[in-house]
């Protein structure tokens, strides 16, 4: 079981939420993956179900989760009351808890040009 504490900075110019892709494989047990925002309001993002191995790609701006076989996994969202993992702006406090060899965070900070 995976468990760690790490800081993402959202150095976007907009005081709204990001919502990030994200790349995620199950370890060789599977079983869910938990990331919890402590610095919005605690919030929770949960994948439960994970197939061992499995390998998932999350758009969460897009509202989306596709394995690697493009087999549709909304589902794995349910006992988490489907909350799409998000950002605050500036600082993010995670806790990234669960059974997992491999998480990514894709970070694209809108930002304006003038």
């Amino acid at each position: 079981s995976f468990y760690e504490n790490i800081t993402v900075n959202n150095t976007s110019d907009s005081s709204d939420y990001y919502y990030p892709k994200m790349e995620v494989k199950a370890n060789i047990f599977g079983g869910f993956l938990e990331i919890i925002n402590e610095s919005d309001k605690s919030r929770v993002f949960g994948i439960s179900n994970l197939q061992p191995m499995e390998e998932l790609i999350i758009d969460n701006g897009l509202q989306t989760i596709t394995n690697t076989t493009y087999v549709n996994r909304i589902s794995a969202l349910e006992g988490y009351g489907y909350k799409w993992f998000r950002y605050v702006p500036n600082a993010n406090y995670l806790t990234i808890r669960g059974n997992i060899d491999y998480l990514a965070f894709i970070n694209t900070f809108p930002k304006k040009i003038s």
